[in-house]
């Protein structure tokens, strides 16, 4: 059965926005992990470039491994 345009781009929507969804969530965890208290996952929205760049190194790799 062959797939129609909608469906491959719908296909390609979900998988974007669950690497997103997977890297919000990877981020979150290394702050939770990192146990300092500028890096708790309630940091995220008053200042989010450090717990960011805690996660930085771990996402690269994953997205390089993708």
């Amino acid at each position: 059965m062959p797939s129609t345009f909608a469906e491959k781009s719908r296909s390609r929507i979900l998988r974007i926005v669950l690497v997103a969804l997977l890297a919000i969530l990877f981020a979150l965890a290394t702050g939770l992990l990192d146990g300092d208290s500028g890096m708790n996952p309630a940091a995220l929205f008053s200042a989010p470039w450090p717990l960011l760049a805690n996660a930085l190194p771990g996402l690269l790799l994953a997205l390089v491994l993708l």
